[in-house]
């Protein structure tokens, strides 16, 4: 992490976004320097390297399929990024949502750590996989759930005054505040269609909204 900001020229600073996306691919197992790669990791087992010794025993219906991928890029331009962590990831989605938050926390709370300063933002789509790290950049996460993950238990959340309607709030480490990202893309799509398709309701685009 350290090394990739010092290339951006932005280590120490704020000036820098953390992202992260997923990616579909076809499942496969390879060799490399003598190791199998291409399973999935989970927190509780990580099989993205096995032995080449379980070349014939190995069930090439459990590869991973997907990439979790985390990349950081100056925030005044896109210019140059650098992916930090690449993650391969299973079929299953079960408490994928967890696993993002707890990564992003790690990612986080390295760059503090070895830098001092954490991102002005963190830029995500709108996955069901992002659902807890986008709450607790709004400020919709309970701090008493926050307190589970690195980074996040040692912030917290301003709300608006004069808005109590308003349920979001600024989600601030050490007074500065962090900002969520979400891609507008996919909403600015549905509109389009919505907008050309003029004999189709909004209903059916509501929740990309």
């Amino acid at each position: 992490m350290s090394r990739a900001l010092d290339c951006l020229h932005v280590s120490g600073t704020r000036n820098w976004t953390l992202g992260l996306d997923e990616t579909y691919y076809a499942p496969a197992f390879e060799v490399l320097n003598g190791e199998l790669i291409g399973g999935p990791w989970t927190p509780e087992a990580d099989n993205s390297t096995l032995p080449i010794e379980m070349a014939d025993d190995i069930n090439h219906r459990g590869a991973a399929r997907l990439s979790l991928s985390f990349g950081v890029s100056r925030a005044d331009s896109n210019r140059c990024v650098f992916d930090v962590t690449l993650v391969p990831m299973g079929r299953s989605t079960q408490k994928r949502a967890d696993v993002v938050m707890q990564l992003a926390a790690q990612l986080l709370d390295n760059a503090v750590s070895q830098t001092g300063a954490p991102p002005v933002a963190v830029c995500y789509d709108g996955g069901t996989g992002n659902s807890k790290l986008n709450a607790a950049l709004l400020g919709l996460m309970p701090v008493e759930e926050m307190q589970s993950f690195k980074f996040f238990k040692d912030c917290n959340i301003v709300r608006l005054q004069g808005c109590p309607f308003f349920s979001r709030g600024c989600l601030k480490h050490a007074d500065r505040c962090i900002f969520g990202r979400k891609m507008c893309y996919r909403s600015l799509l549905y509109l389009y269609i919505w907008r050309e398709n003029r004999c189709k309701t909004m209903d059916r685009y509501r929740q990309q909204f």
